[in-house]
């Protein structure tokens, strides 16, 4: 019986120190927090929105799967703001381009080949396509970086 009332007496000790070491613990960080502190100013993925760093850059990794395989990235910006994005395939020849920007009131203007450079004339959210020429090439499948400039 006191080795069953030893017991009972350490478990509860334990799990009050554990609460209590619970309490004075900083809050964690949301996974935005988290995803910014990853070095260096590369980010990988294939669509989303695009986060500019305190430079007004953002320097995205992707990849295209060929024909039929078009990429939506967004990009918040005010009106007066000039945005330059740039593409550069890792291999050479690749059929790539920048094939529509497209306005927060949904006007679409393109495509633009490899770079783009515009002022613009609405605050909002504008949507970057990024796919195959199908009057060019041959069909690429792979990797890109796009560096995007928001000033």
């Amino acid at each position: 019986m006191k080795y069953i009332l030893a017991t009972v007496a350490a478990a509860a000790l334990l799990c009050a120190c554990g609460q209590n070491q619970r309490k004075n613990l900083p809050p964690q960080p949301s996974m935005d927090e988290l995803r910014a502190q990853i070095p260096g100013p590369e980010k990988a993925y294939n669509s989303g929105p695009i986060t500019v760093d305190a430079n007004g850059q953002a320097i995205i990794r992707g990849t295209i799967d060929g024909v039929g395989d078009s990429l939506v990235y967004t990009i918040a910006a005010d009106s007066n703001q000039i945005v330059s994005v740039r593409l550069a395939p890792d291999e050479e020849p690749a059929n790539i381009r920048i094939r529509q920007f497209i306005s927060p009131s949904g006007e679409a203007d393109g495509p633009f080949g490899l770079k783009l450079d515009r002022r613009l004339d609405t605050t909002g959210v504008w949507k970057l396509i990024i796919d195959e020429s199908l009057m060019n090439g041959e069909d690429y499948k792979g990797a890109f970086t796009m560096t995007v400039i928001v000033q």
